[in-house]
């Protein structure tokens, strides 16, 4: 009884780990919170490997509409396409990860909660 608690909990560890490992490059360029990566490997925990990314998949899903129906109605869609191509090719020319731009305007934070939340209530109407 107590080893396979042990494995549980050692099993739990390890897909927290490593989805947080996943995610953190995301986190050194600014684009994902540290929040947001520890809640995407509580959730990786909790369900399994495959199980957890098709929530982190279905939350990311919900969050991309939900931003695109933001950057429409701010009618920055051309501006925000702008702005991530120039940061993919500054941080090709640089050849190391560089912080995205724009990362501290309050008004284009999105948080992947609510989204993450979404995605698992999807993901319990599937099963």
């Amino acid at each position: 009884m107590v080893t396979l608690a042990f494995i549980k909990v050692g099993s739990f560890i390890l897909r927290f780990v490593g989805t947080c490992a996943v995610f953190y490059p995301f986190f050194l360029c600014r684009t994902i919170g540290a929040g947001d990566i520890k809640l995407m490997g509580v959730v990786t925990g909790f369900l399994g490997v495959w199980d957890g990314m098709l929530v982190i998949g279905l939350g990311m899903v919900f969050a991309a509409a939900a931003a695109s129906y933001r950057m429409i109605k701010q009618g920055t869609v051309w501006f925000r396409l702008e702005r991530a191509a120039r940061f993919a090719v500054e941080t090709g020319m640089k050849g190391r990860l560089t912080e995205y731009p724009g990362y501290f305007e309050k008004e284009s934070l999105l948080r992947l909660g609510p989204y993450l939340f979404a995605g698992y209530c999807l993901f319990l109407l599937i099963q």
